[in-house]
């Protein structure tokens, strides 16, 4: 077991022991998001012999990030792109002609293009639709997320921890 994993689970023992002990969590930053480990009792299995921990990992991916792969995923047009990110950022569109570098009347003419490729109305909707997108997404390498793998009832050597 990693040294940071250990940390989680005495940390969890010395609270359940009634010590001032640090939350049981880690975070780990990296360019793409970060990762938050918690540890926590199994409690069903608590009465029944030795108590199991489990380790919840969350991945937090900066919006910007999630937005970008989910337009990429939609086939939005880089240029497109641009245009989208800076309406996330509820800039008006003479600051998006400012940015992008090209007039206000383009800028409105690639918003129109992206509310019909999208089927949306206004900003709030697109929005929705972008980060909707983005949860949809299997993981890299065509993977569906744990959770809906677990669901299915498949398991594989990467979801568990080595012993």
């Amino acid at each position: 077991m990693s040294p940071a994993l250990m940390r989680l689970c005495d940390a969890l023992y010395r609270i359940a022991d009634g010590e001032a002990a640090p939350p049981p969590s880690k975070r780990q930053i990296m360019p793409w998001g970060c990762f938050e480990f918690r540890a926590s009792w199994l409690l069903n299995h608590f009465n029944h012999g030795d108590p199991l921990i489990a380790i919840t990992i969350e991945l937090r991916v900066p919006r910007k990030l999630s937005l970008l792969q989910a337009m990429h995923a939609l086939g939005l047009s880089d240029r497109q792109k641009d245009v989208c990110l800076l309406l996330a950022e509820c800039l008006p569109h003479e600051e998006i002609a400012r940015r992008v570098g090209i007039r206000r009347t383009t800028v409105v003419d690639h918003i129109d293009k992206i509310y019909v490729k999208l089927g949306v109305r206004d900003r709030a909707s697109l929005l929705s639709v972008l980060l909707a997108e983005r949860r949809s997404q299997p993981r890299k390498g065509g993977k569906q997320p744990l959770a809906t793998r677990l669901n299915n009832g498949g398991t594989s050597r990467e979801d568990t921890w080595p012993a």
